[in-house]
């Protein structure tokens, strides 16, 4: 790519068992340098809303840091 970043991306969603391996549930993976270029950091908070299927992902400021 010339620079440009890509605005969507498809991932696979595995599952992971829970409860000693009782419980299957899914889980989504999200890791690359492309959530860093973002503004995602290690140990920032985030925020996960659920809208009709989608998931819209924010970073949660922290007090006194601007965010990209």
């Amino acid at each position: 790519m010339s620079g440009e970043r890509e605005s969507s991306r498809i991932l696979t969603v595995y599952y992971t068992y829970l409860n000693n391996g009782k419980d299957r549930w899914p889980l989504i993976r999200l890791q690359g340098k492309w959530l860093q270029d973002l503004g995602f950091q290690s140990g920032n908070k985030i925020t996960i809303e659920d809208h009709s299927g989608a998931l819209l992902i924010k970073a949660v400021p922290d007090e006194g840091k601007k965010l990209i």
